[in-house]
């Protein structure tokens, strides 16, 4: 496949640009086969994929995720960072501020006020369970029913919190891409998972930053309902181009 990348649209064109191909042409279609919407997306590279050695994987705002390879380790940077730079321009563009490092700063330290509250508002519900449960100052009934209660209380807090966590990730490796500097480290974020989440993914055998991202963003009963693998993605000094604009 030949691939653009407009604005926050990956197109994919079907071309002829095999590397047994000897004419030294490409044969492109005028009309794209696919496409991707990668607006709030995130994508991360794949290296321990068993079979090819520059995959990535983007995991979209709608729940699905694409494997994707490059030719080589140069392009799958190339490709994650201008991903990144499109949808951090695109974030700053919705919230009308020209500065992008400014909106995704603002950001983050939004998101990290909202998990500092709620993860006090979590801690006071499991005191309330704990004092409920020593003082017996309820009946059995009375203390099931309120300790279902605060335990969904506290679920929802934990997948708030989660969620939050991982924006606040995607936030960063935004404002990673546009200053070229490194990458947050998946493997925090990964420790910070809550134990239903663990279970799920591991169910899956995919736990990583993508398949987290993608089942708090799920829309359906499936996850990751649409899963492609594109062999190649062949850049060529054109899109590059266009891609750094």
């Amino acid at each position: 496949y030949w691939v653009c990348l407009k604005g926050t649209t990956l197109l994919f064109y079907r071309c002829d640009c095999d590397d047994d191909n000897k004419s030294g042409g490409h044969v492109i279609e005028a009309r794209p086969r696919h496409l991707i919407f990668v607006d709030a997306c995130l994508v991360q590279a794949i290296p321990e994929h068993p079979k090819r050695d520059f995959v990535f994987c983007l995991s979209t705002a709608f729940g699905d995720a694409y494997l994707l390879d490059a030719p080589c380790l140069v392009e799958r940077d190339f490709w994650i960072a201008a991903i990144h730079c499109a949808c951090a321009a695109q974030l700053a563009r919705s919230s009308g501020r020209a500065t992008v490092s400014h909106v995704l700063h603002k950001e983050i330290k939004r998101l990290e006020e909202a998990i500092e509250l709620d993860i006090r508002a979590k801690t006071e519900a499991e005191q309330i369970i704990s004092t409920a449960l020593a003082t017996g100052s309820l009946t059995a009934t009375e203390a099931k029913s309120k300790q279902q209660q605060l335990m969904n209380q506290i679920h929802g807090l934990e997948e708030k919190i989660e969620k939050n966590r991982i924006e606040i990730f995607r936030f960063r490796a935004y404002l990673a891409a546009i200053t070229n500097e490194e990458d947050p480290n998946p493997k925090t974020l990964l420790s910070q998972t809550t134990k239903r989440s663990k279970i799920q993914l591991n169910r899956l055998g995919v736990f990583s930053v993508s398949s987290l991202h993608g089942k708090l963003f799920i829309t359906g009963s499936i996850m990751f309902s649409k899963l492609f693998s594109f062999h190649k993605l062949s850049i060529v000094p054109k899109i590059r181009q266009s891609l750094e604009i």
